[in-house]
């Protein structure tokens, strides 16, 4: 049988307690330092099983995946908790309110979070990492990249969120549209290759294709590509590059173009692809000559001798920063 103290209790927290009932126990709190923590305790453990904050952070994919599950289980928690107020002890209301909290979370978990539910995720750290995705469509992870996908493939469409950078060769599904989430930007194909560039920033996003059409859009901007096209997101602006680039995805086909290129030019191409390099000093006058050559699968060394003989010059790299000297 539950103590009178313990019905005021769930009569305070429930907010049904008479003024005289809570005069009744504010004096006997300020006797009994034991109660008055049973009394904080008791609110604090109301308000956490009233509000379920967890579930409001859920965003389903699909109406029908748990949407119903957990508007049923919100609706139950919520009533539960409150009919139980007035009758259970304080431990009962720990266990009601610890056992709401253990089914929001599990829900959350299942459909949020990478490794416990419907997503799955890989990250490529030090190395290129190639990903066969549940529809057979496949992703090569460039290094420090991290790829989220949908497990399965009975969803109406094929979701996938990016950070870093990624080749992908997606399967065509007409009647399941492959989407993917990186930055500020998406990028919706049915079936075709391309690369996208995030780097980790929300404000800025690069697409280049190499086969098929696909459609980049963000802040209610739309730009669709096609093969041999780039789009970029940068500072909030969706914009098609002038001309393609050559060497946008070096890091995968490792060849390295340059078509009629300045010695200036050759060094922005170099900086921007080749990670060993981590700085260029010149010292040297400029000169009106331009190249056109093509490196494939050919190590830093081999290149940097050829464009020594090609620009007559010295190229030399030493611990990362490359000298270029008469």
């Amino acid at each position: 049988m539950n103590t009178p103290q313990e019905e005021l209790l769930a009569k305070l927290v429930s907010g049904t307690i008479s003024e005289s009932e809570h005069q009744a126990l504010t004096q006997q709190a300020q006797d009994d330092p034991q109660l008055q923590a049973d009394i904080n305790s008791a609110r604090h453990l109301w308000e956490t099983s009233g509000q379920l904050s967890l579930y409001h952070k859920i965003e389903c994919c699909k109406k029908q995946d748990f949407e119903l599950v957990k508007a049923r289980m919100l609706n139950m928690s919520m009533q539960n908790t409150r009919r139980a107020s007035l009758q259970m002890t304080t431990r009962r209301l720990v266990t009601a309110a610890a056992a709401a909290a253990i089914i929001a979370t599990a829900i959350y978990l299942h459909l949020q979070v990478p490794g416990f539910g419907r997503w799955d995720a890989v990250a490529s750290n030090n190395h290129i990492e190639n990903v066969m995705l549940p529809d057979h469509s496949q992703v090569t992870l460039n290094n420090h990249s991290r790829l989220v996908y949908l497990k399965g493939t009975d969803h109406a469409k094929r979701l996938v969120k990016l950070k870093g950078e990624a080749f992908f060769d997606v399967r065509k599904m007409a009647d399941k549209p492959f989407i993917i989430t990186s930055g500020n930007t998406t990028i919706q194909v049915v079936g075709t290759s391309f690369n996208v560039k995030n780097e980790g920033l929300k404000e800025f996003t690069q697409v280049t294709v190499t086969e098929g059409i696909v459609k980049l859009t963000a802040d209610d901007q739309e730009l669709l590509l096609t093969k041999g096209e780039t789009g970029t997101y940068r500072n909030g602006r969706l914009e098609k590059a002038p001309k393609p680039d050559a060497n946008a995805i070096y890091w995968k086909s490792h060849i390295l173009q340059f078509t009629d290129n300045s010695l200036s030019e050759v060094i922005g191409i170099l900086t921007e692809n080749l990670s060993d390099i981590k700085s260029v000093q010149v010292n040297t006058k400029s000169d009106q000559i331009r190249i056109t050559t093509k490196f494939e699968n050919q190590n830093l060394s081999a290149i940097l001798e050829e464009l020594s003989i090609h620009f007559n010059k010295k190229f030399t790299l030493n611990d990362g920063i490359l000298v270029i000297s008469d």
